[in-house]
């Protein structure tokens, strides 16, 4: 930073002799000389003499007067000094207007500006830097090129303002200019900055868009390696990050380090800044080492770069111990924290209140390793610099409290809970900030590890709390509006659902059993049934499209603010407190704007608010009432010590509770291993690979139904709806053994629980209720087919041909020409099969059927796709999930006969973000999706026989398990690799199709006529 003000003030005394029409001109080259030695050697008084003496000795020169009051005023702006700064430069300006020199009266209006700026008051910098703007355009031309630092300013202080409409007109105004110009750099800032302010606008994906531009023309104009693309793969990162794609945030900030790298020293970036991202992205993405290899190159550039006394400095060491206290490396984090710590004492005694977050780092590790006393004495430490009855006080008494519980001090952890409860606003959920969101969370979890702790049989008090933390983690997901956010607040709130659950399950009580269901199933599909609702209804409800950009407008108005006022808090100026107080009354005022915009929803469009404000979920009554008497929905919960197990018949629910004691990940791995490694090989396997394999597969298939299934047998009846959780989204139920299967060699003997239920899946009990609601589709079509041809990839040969790569399929077109034998189709084959006809048609058929190439991410599930036939090189050919969610269907059933079309991103708390998920989301009322890579020649058999079944009127789990049955008695390849892969998910009724109906038609004119003949060869006989 320093250098770059050097730079400043080197330009400007080269400049002079631009300016300084004078016939003195040459006395004055000692002066100027010297005065350049004075900035190269950075002695700042030098250059204030040597200016004042120019002022004494050339005081009827005007242009001489004007230009070394810039010179001061600029080295007093260098120095900080802005109020002697601002003094200069108004001399400055009086001189130059008064001398006829605009554009210098420009200059230093843009300095006044770039003060003002830096000491936040906006509103003074932005009336400057208008300023500068006028006396360019009144004097010269709107064109003018000077303008464009102006607009740059302008961007800046209005994008901090919230002001996003004028910040993008500022950035309109500079493209233009500089295209004028023809400055394609200067046109290459602009488009970042309007990358920035889509950013701030939390719209990620725009932002990301102008990025990416602006590093195109930049590369071209400059190659790879300049600064200008160091700051934009920077941000680049950063709006990957937003949106927690944290790979590609990763890859693009390391990117923005080594183009940093081939820069001249003295031309780089803070390697500060970027390396300290860099940590911050793998924290987020849960590669602790790595964090703590970027912390410590971070602290490492903050030596090189700041001096040692910088505050920043004592951060770097902070940040690294928090990294390894998240490793769990106790003993690091304890010396990063002190040393941070005993910076802080060095620096700024050891009374101010800087210390007393590193009191209560030190005072956590000390927790976590047993040592309480000590613990106790760091949090006595902290809360003794506090101000008394501060309100930050709270969370360091709240850490003290559970090391007094962790004492057993319970009368003293008593007390202090009554004095905290007495600091904490009594206010309604809307009307908190953050913060206090946050204290009131950990004191409600305080409270709760109180009574865990207490030798009592309050258990009702235990519960009181437990639903309170529930509904503040409720309230707390909704504030936020960005999904990735949602989700990681999502996973951080099942810890308290579990232990809730565990709590009921213990009280072995039937009280809290609408309780505990209501938890099961506000961990599954949440943001899949909210958002489901909104995008559905907010057309079919009529609400106005203003409406909702409004709401989403307020949402990150919110947000903004809400950072603004973090920045103030953790980087106070003397202005900090009253901008504060107005950032708070904006939040205020937003919050109660979204709540009125709520009510308007509730009271004006009522059906739109029942459907997406209203997260109640289905009752245990209502489930009960859609359900025969030999169906039951078995719904798991999985949690890190227990899976809980919630049965509902027609007429009793019950949970269970099964111990986590053994690795359920790896068996999940092992099961799917043991059931597609052998066929998945691509060069020739032994018959001991195949025994290797089976056995793996019958081992893990009979244990995961010992914990799974036979602890709930005696509960549930033929047909079973399953509500899978987390790692179960991934077994095939249908294939798990019902005994020890070792002696037996002939997979189709072994005893598969398909041959004991019928297997049906959903994603939530009360997504299972909306889909039984939904009427039938109403379309006049039955059925669209899909085949495409792939010839730009290889046959893939294995011992099963499968429907993975992009390779040619042989059999996808036999499959469709089945189907159309059997129903009437419109079938889209080879060069026809594109994703545009796809588009256009799939809005009006009652089944839709594609038999293609498929491709799950489990990273990030909304880059799963699904692939139609190419018939150019331009032509786009795959169907993102992303892009699924725009779709409008009105289908009963998609059928999905291609690889791994039902597996995809795990994510806590919704499920796997999978095709099979996508196309419900898009409307389809149930889905037949894969687990695994199927094979192409064995599918078609087995989908052939399906809808052989579906034509003759059976539900669709029935049509498909007896397809199952059949291809395991009558075919020679029937290990559950062929057969298993497929799983039916959602309404499971039997489709009425016009086809079965004409068919019905035809048959019962075919018994009239045959009536008919009947009865007239019966009359005929009669009268003979």
């Amino acid at each position: 930073m320093k250098n770059n003000k050097i730079v400043i003030l080197l330009f400007y005394f080269l400049s002079f002799s631009f300016y300084a029409q004078d016939k003195q001109i040459d006395s004055l080259t000692y002066f100027f000389e010297t005065v350049q030695e004075t900035i190269n050697n950075k002695d700042h008084n030098a250059t204030i003499a040597l200016s004042k003496w120019a002022i004494e000795k050339y005081k009827n020169n005007d242009s001489i007067n004007g230009l070394a009051n810039l010179s001061i005023a600029k080295t007093y702006f260098s120095q900080k000094q802005y109020g002697a700064s601002v003094k200069h430069l108004n001399i400055a300006i009086d001189y130059f207007t008064k001398n006829g020199e605009h554009k210098l009266v420009n200059e230093a209006y843009i300095k006044l500006g770039t003060l003002y700026k830096l000491k936040r008051d906006y509103s003074t910098s932005r009336g400057y830097f208008l300023k500068a703007i006028k006396v360019l355009e009144e004097h010269y031309s709107n064109q003018h090129e000077n303008l464009i630092e102006a607009y740059q300013n302008l961007i800046t202080i209005e994008k901090g303002a919230g002001e996003f409409d004028k910040a993008l007109s500022y950035v309109q105004k500079g493209i233009t200019l500089a295209k004028h110009h023809k400055n394609k750099e200067k046109e290459a800032i602009f488009i970042t900055y309007k990358g920035d302010v889509f950013q701030q606008q939390r719209h990620f994906n725009l932002a990301i868009e102008q990025y990416l531009e602006a590093i195109q023309i930049k590369e071209k104009l400059f190659g790879s390696i300049y600064l200008g693309n160091v700051v934009s793969y920077h941000n680049l990162a950063g709006a990957y990050g937003q949106l927690y794609y944290l790979d590609k945030a990763i890859e693009y900030q390391e990117r923005s380090i080594e183009i940093n790298k081939k820069l001249p020293e003295g031309k780089q970036a803070s390697f500060t800044s970027l390396y300290g991202n860099l940590a911050a992205y793998y924290t987020e993405f849960g590669k602790l080492e790595k964090a703590v290899e970027y912390h410590k190159k971070t602290l490492f550039y903050f030596e090189k770069e700041f001096d040692k006394n910088h505050y920043l400095y004592s951060i770097s060491h902070k940040n690294l111990g928090d990294a390894y206290y998240d490793l769990k490396e106790y003993a690091n984090a304890q010396k990063e924290y002190q040393l941070s710590l005993d910076y802080n004492i060095k620096k700024f005694g050891s009374s101010d209140i800087s210390l007393t977050e590193g009191y209560t780092n030190l005072a956590l590790v000390a927790k976590h390793t047993g040592d309480f006393d000590l613990a106790e004495k760091y949090l006595y430490a902290s809360l003794a610099i506090y101000p008394k009855d501060d309100y930050l006080l709270i969370p360091c008494q709240l850490e003290l409290v559970n090391v007094l519980i962790a004492q057993k001090k319970y009368t003293l952890a008593s007390t202090y809970l009554d004095s905290i409860s007495k600091k904490i606003p009594q206010k309604e959920l809307i009307d908190l900030n953050f913060d206090q969101l946050k204290d009131r969370k950990e004191f409600i979890h305080t409270k709760i590890n109180y009574f865990k702790a207490i030798d009592t049989k309050d258990s009702d008090s235990l519960t009181y709390f437990y639903k309170k933390a529930i509904a503040l983690d409720d309230f707390t997901i909704k504030e936020y509006t960005t999904s990735s956010t949602k989700d990681f607040q999502l996973a951080k709130t099942f810890p308290v659902y579990e232990n809730y659950i565990q709590h009921i399950v213990d009280l072995d009580t039937k009280k809290e059993a609408e309780s505990v269901f209501e938890i099961f199933e506000k961990s599954k599909a949440r943001k899949l049934l909210e958002s489901f609702n909104k995008a559905k209804n907010t057309i079919k409800t009529k609400v106005p499209d203003s409406l909702s950009k409004l709401e989403q407008k307020i949402n990150v108005d919110i947000i903004f603010y809400e950072e603004k006022k973090s920045i103030e808090i953790n980087d106070p100026l003397p202005e900090s407190d009253s901008l504060i107080a107005v950032f708070n009354t904006k939040i205020f005022d937003l919050k109660r704007q979204k709540n009125q915009l709520q009510e308007t929803f509730k009271t004006t469009y009522p059906n739109y608010y029942d459907l997406v404000y209203n997260r109640e979920v289905t009752k245990i009554e209502k489930i009960q009432e859609l359900l025969k008497k030999e169906e039951s929905l078995v719904e798991y919960f999985v949690g890190e010590n227990d899976i809980f197990i919630f049965i509902i018949t027609k007429n009793t629910h019950k949970i269970v509770k099964v111990a986590k004691d053994f690795p359920l990940k790896n068996w999940i791995e092992q099961l799917r291993n043991g059931i597609y490694n052998y066929w998945s090989m691509s060069n020739a396997s032994s018959d001991e690979d195949l025994k290797k394999y089976n056995q793996l597969y019958k081992d893990m298939a009979f244990k995961l139904y010992q914990k799974l299934v036979q602890p709930i047998e005696s509960e549930i009846t033929h047909k079973v709806i399953i509500i899978p959780d987390g790692e179960l989204h991934f077994i095939p139920f249908d294939a798990l053994l019902t005994a020890d299967s070792k002696e037996i060699s002939a997979t189709k003997n072994l005893p598969y629980l398909i041959k004991k239920y019928q297997i049906s899946y959903n994603y939530s009990a009360t997504l299972y209720n909306q889909l039984k609601q939904k009427e039938s589709s109403n379309s006049t079509n039955d059925v669209l087919a899909f085949a495409p041809k792939f010839t730009n990839g290889e046959t893939v040969e294995t011992i099963a041909m499968r429907r993975n790569g992009l390779g040619n399929l042989k059999y996808n077109t036999v499959e469709v020409d089945a189907i159309d034998n059997l129903f009437d189709t419109n079938v889209f084959k080879d060069s026809s099969a594109t994703k545009s006809n796809f588009i256009s048609n799939a809005k009006n058929h009652k089944i839709i059927h594609l038999s293609t190439h498929a491709k799950s991410n489990d990273t990030y599930g909304d880059y799963s796709f699904i692939a139609f036939s190419k018939n150019d090189p331009l032509q786009k050919n795959k169907l993102y999930v992303r892009e699924l969610y725009n779709l409008d269907l009105d289908a009963d059933m998609v059928v999905l006969s291609a690889c791994e079309t039902g597996i995809g991103e795990l994510k806590k708390g919704e499920g796997v973000i999978s095709l099979a998920r996508a196309f419900t989301y898009a409307g389809a009322r149930s889905t037949i999706t894969s687990l695994w890579n199927v094979n192409d020649a064995q599918t078609t058999k087995l989908m052939t026989l399906f809808y052989t079944n579906l034509k003759e009127g059976m539900p669709k789990d029935e049509a498909l398990r007896t397809a199952k049955l059949t291809y395991i008695e009558s075919e020679n390849l029937t290990s559950p690799y062929f057969w298993a892969a497929f799983t039916p998910t959602g309404d499971m009724k039997a489709i009425e199709l016009n086809s079965n109906n004409n068919i019905k038609y035809i048959g019962i004119g075919a018994l009239l006529l045959a009536l008919i003949f009947g009865v007239r060869f019966f009359l005929k006989k009669r009268a003979a």
